[in-house]
């Protein structure tokens, strides 16, 4: 079975945080897809708690790890901390830490993702993609940001608008990596661990079908 597309993910309504989790044979998946809050404040922190304490009492009894987007985090002191410096990711590790539980990022290699990705669209544009994620996380995180900037910057490089160059990158990038993350996924799942997986929603649902077809 394919990975759902962007026509198809486009059509769909979900909450946010989406979330779900598969059982077999008393081994588990949680899926908890947010939203890429920086907010201590944002409720989503308390719908995540509750989500990762569930996870911890269905898999007391096996190997265990916690899967995160986009590269592995630090440990910080504290949950507001946390929060602010790395979002959810921040977060999750923050709580993983706390349970004794390792964290692990399922991302590809960045030089080759770009690679694939200059094959596509040449190194002026992707380079361009890259930069203009990078603002836009780092605006995201700041607090005398202008929000109008902040969301002019997430339609460009947005992989579900289709309103220029950026857009198709995005696309092709998220297709990419969510092919190599339900791999890896996959590799976990038949050594025998138990998966508690942090992404951003749109990985969640796109995933969601595939994953249950092949777990």
């Amino acid at each position: 079975m394919p990975l759902m597309t962007y026509e198809e993910y486009s059509r769909i309504k979900h909450a946010t945080p989406y979330t779900y989790k598969i059982e077999r044979d008393d081994q588990y998946l949680f899926y908890f897809g947010e939203r890429h809050s920086f907010d201590p404040q944002d409720p989503e922190w308390e719908e995540l708690k509750k989500f990762w304490e569930e996870f911890l009492s269905s898999t007391n009894s096996g190997k265990r790890i916690v899967f995160v987007e986009g590269g592995k985090r630090p440990v910080l002191p504290n949950e507001e901390t946390a929060i602010k410096q790395h979002g959810g990711m921040g977060m999750i590790t923050y709580l993983a830490n706390k349970s004794g539980v390792e964290t692990f990022s399922p991302e590809p290699n960045r030089q080759e993702e770009k690679i694939y990705l200059k094959n596509l669209y040449g190194s002026d544009q992707v380079e361009y993609y890259y930069e203009t994620r990078m603002k836009h996380q780092r605006l995201k995180m700041s607090p005398s940001a202008d929000d109008n900037e902040i969301k002019m910057l997430a339609r460009q490089i947005s992989p579900t608008l289709n309103n220029g160059i950026t857009n198709q990158i995005a696309r092709a990038c998220s297709e990419y990596r969510d092919m190599y993350i339900v791999e890896k996924i996959k590799e976990y799942w038949n050594e025998g661990f138990s998966i508690f997986i942090q992404f951003g929603a749109s990985h969640a649902v796109m995933q969601e079908l595939i994953l249950r077809e092949i777990l």
